[in-house]
């Protein structure tokens, strides 16, 4: 799991709550690195629910992810 500047294009990478959190500031980060070790060593802790949602995303290809997000914008079919 990770702990993401957001950005605009973050989504792409991370899917806030599933595999990870995003933070806007220094407080904001703060508060998910809290809320990450508030539940250390339970069984069913937010970081094991990320942690499995990582593993999940993991198995997205870079190839799938580049025709999803990318390949659309460089061939004009972006919907904005």
């Amino acid at each position: 799991p990770v702990c993401a500047a957001r950005y605009h294009t973050i989504h792409e990478l991370v899917d806030e709550g599933t595999n990870g959190l995003l933070f806007d500031n220094a407080k904001e980060l703060a508060t998910c690195l809290l809320a990450l070790f508030q539940e250390f060593g339970e069984e069913d802790s937010r970081l094991q629910r990320l942690r499995s949602g990582a593993r999940s995303s993991g198995q997205i290809r870079w190839a799938d992810n580049w025709e999803k997000n990318a390949q659309p914008v460089f061939l004009g079919e972006y919907d904005r």
